[in-house]
């Protein structure tokens, strides 16, 4: 019996010791929601509401990541001894237990935390921003990274060498500590901080907006950017010369240095200053509204953004095509300044009472619907920035005088030779006005292109105006050309239609009919005809297009119709239809579309009377793009016609208030035989003797 009792008690021994070693190894967690994440993702470690601080889970995670998980106490944390990152951001928490000193990326802000016990020696990466901090413990001198912002805090510890970000904005500072020599980035706006240290050397980046600083010391030349709004600073130390942005509001600077070379932004509204220096090339925003200028520097060309008003401005220097957003509003400016195509424009608060014949604004304030168009003799004495202007108009009682029963053409083609050879090219517009700018004084030509057209120029006699442009007499502003009838056309000049999808019912836009409508004329008075229109591919003719006419026949895709009077009908609308395309169409399948246009009277060009155009059948797709028919090789041993198409559409969130679309032509063109077919909004269109064509749309 004793042999037997001693072998139980032996038993029973070794089955104690077992089971006090496992207890030994199990962690409580406290906290409900962070048992909920230790569960999820260490299951396996987890024993009821503790977690084995043995377990190779435990032991072998590296990043912790329990932001906005809802906890409220981090107890446990300790046994992940070897993590190098802990996320808990955005959780309830108001205090830190000790932490691994393995953890080298602590992220803890959007917390309640009122104070930090020591921090990890190995860490080298600390937001704690959005918090209830009002001190904070020493630093450890591996940290790189630290950002504090939106707390309590009234002073900062000594700060690592290795530190190369500080940000403390929205704090109770009144002093910065040392900076060290490996700092690159120091924010500190919004505190109540008196003066700045010594800034290193390596320093990139510098924000002290909203303080009480009074002088600004010597900014090394490693500086990227400097913002110091909100600060009673009244002088500016010299500029580094790789500085690109430069931003102070509410000061009483009166006077800024010289801008480097490299500046890109100059924001500098709500000063006390008197002149803007020379402005680097670099430069694309300007922003210098609300202080005591009476003018402005030559404005730079890669210009996107400027904001003058509130000044003293008794005029705006030449703009570029670049600009996009102009504001001189509340400025003595009685004139617009040199400029074609602006996005966004305010000038309200000015003396402007008339705009330049050929701007293109997209949205503006005040409306310039509601401004006459400059004359030569307006009121204030404004260029108009043009040269050679005038109308084109269709002549019908041979006085060569502009009618009221006279309509404007639009669509006419002007050329402008400088000295014999071709300089600019434009196409009138809704009034049928058109204008050039000469730039240069010397010897032009303006001739209006009626080749292939059903018209004749009647005025003037010769068909053209000679001028010579000099500094004494520079403006030309009566060049009107009166054309009249000279035959019947009957023409189809454009096929369009939007991106065709499988299953999907589009509209086919054909331009077809007495083709002097498309000008704004009217030459096919009482003549008739027929329009036949053939569909091929993986589609079927569905129904007439809005406010066109039906077919009078239908044979399965070949529409005909029978005309009575083509002067009737309206040019671009009444030959519209819409087409269904198969379910089964194939992505890269073509529909092409051919019409033929005829009439038992003779007319002057038949070569327009057959015109064929294919799309493609498309999936998801770029809605910009180029494309030209035919899409093939082309034999270019002697004349042949590219049609170009070009599509734009705006997905985003917003109106477009005003496109332009620039392109340059190849060299392989013959570029005077460039002419506008059709369009879906009008646009200024001007081609120039570079090959630069450009399409502005208001």
């Amino acid at each position: 019996m004793k042999n037997i009792l001693l072998k139980l008690i032996c038993v029973f021994t070794i089955s104690l010791g077992l089971n006090t070693s496992t207890k030994a190894q199990l962690v409580y967690i406290p906290d409900s929601a962070f048992r909920v994440y230790l569960n999820q993702n260490f299951g396996a470690c987890m024993v009821g509401d503790s977690i084995d601080s043995s377990c190779p889970g435990v032991l072998n995670a590296k990043i912790i990541n329990i932001s906005g998980k809802g906890i409220s106490d981090l107890s446990g944390i300790e046994v992940f001894v070897n993590d190098s990152v802990l996320n808990c951001k955005s959780n309830f928490l108001s205090q830190i237990p000790t932490l691994p000193n393995s953890i080298q990326i602590l992220d803890i802000s959007n917390n309640q935390i009122t104070n930090l016990v020591t921090l990890p020696n190995s860490l080298k990466w600390l937001d704690c921003d959005y918090n209830q901090l009002s001190n904070l413990p020493s630093l450890p001198n591996t940290l790189s990274f630290f950002t504090c912002n939106n707390n309590q805090i009234i002073s900062i510890p000594q700060l690592p060498n290795s530190l190369i970000t500080l940000e403390c904005k929205f704090n109770l500072l009144s002093s910065l500590p040392n900076l060290p020599n490996s700092l690159e980035v120091l924010l500190c706006a919004f505190n109540s901080i008196t003066s700045l240290p010594s800034l290193p050397n390596t320093l990139i980046s510098l924000g002290f907006e909203s303080n009480l600083i009074t002088t600004i010391p010597s900014l090394p030349s490693s500086l990227y950017e400097i913002g110091f709004g909100v600060n009673p600073v009244s002088i500016i130390p010299p500029l580094p010369a790789g500085l690109r942005y430069l931003s102070f509001f509410n000061t009483l600077v009166s006077t800024i240095p010289t801008l480097p070379d490299s500046l890109v932004r100059l924001y500098c509204p709500n000063n006390q200053i008197t002149s803007i220096p020379t402005l680097p090339s670099t430069v694309t925003s300007l922003y210098c509204n609300n202080n005591q200028l009476t003018s402005l520097p030559e404005l730079p060309n890669n210009l996107f953004t400027m904001d003058c008003s509130n000044n003293q401005i008794t005029s705006i220097p030449k703009i570029s095509s670049h600009l996009h957003i102009l504001d001189f509003s509340n400025n003595p400016v009685g004139c617009f300044p040199d400029m074609q195509t602006v996005t966004f424009l305010t000038f309200s608060g000015t003396l402007i009472n008339c705009i330049p014949p050929y701007y293109q604004f997209g949205a503006s304030t005040p409306p310039i619907s509601t401004f006459p168009k400059c004359d030569v003799f307006n009121s204030n004495g404004c260029d108009v920035f043009w040269n050679i202007a005038g109308k084109i108009y269709q002549e019908l009682d041979s006085n060569c005088l502009i009618g009221n029963n006279e309509s404007k053409l639009i669509n006419q083609k002007l050329n402008l030779y400088k000295n014999g050879i071709l300089s600019q090219q434009t196409y009138s517009y809704d009034s049928g006005e058109f204008d050039f700018n000469t730039f240069s004084f010397d010897l032009y030509t303006t001739e209006l292109d009626v080749s292939g057209l059903p018209f004749n120029v009647h005025c003037p006699s010769l068909g053209f105006y000679n001028d010579s442009i000099t500094a004494i007499d520079s403006m030309k502003f009566d060049r009107d050309f009166g054309l009249i009838c000279n035959g019947i056309d009957l023409a189809a000049t454009s096929i369009i239609t939007n991106n065709l999808r499988p299953a999907s019912v589009e509209e086919i836009k054909i331009q077809t009919g007495d083709y002097s409508q498309y000008f704004g004329a009217n030459c096919a008075s009482g003549i008739s005809g027929i329009v036949s229109i053939t569909i091929t591919g993986p589609c079927n003719y569905h129904s007439p297009g809005a406010c066109a006419l039906t077919p009078n026949s239908v044979n399965g895709n070949v529409l005909t119709y029978n005309v009575s009077n083509f002067d009737a009908l309206n040019f671009y609308s009444s030959f519209n239809f819409n087409i269904i395309i198969d379910t089964s169409a194939a992505i890269g399948s073509l529909v092409c579309i051919q019409v033929s246009i005829a009439s038992n009277t003779n007319e002057l060009n038949y070569y327009n009377n057959l015109l064929s155009q294919c799309f493609t059948v498309v999936g998801s797709f770029d809605p910009n793009d180029k494309t030209a028919f035919p899409n093939s090789t082309l034999d270019i041993s002697g004349d042949r016609w590219l049609t170009y198409l070009i599509r734009f559409q705006n997905t985003g969130t917003a109106f477009a208030e005003h496109i332009f679309i620039t392109d340059t032509l190849s060299t392989s063109l013959d570029w005077s035989t460039f002419s506008l077919l059709s369009y879906s909004h009008q646009p200024l269109t001007q081609v120039y003797n570079d090959g630069l064509v450009k399409f502005s749309f208001p």
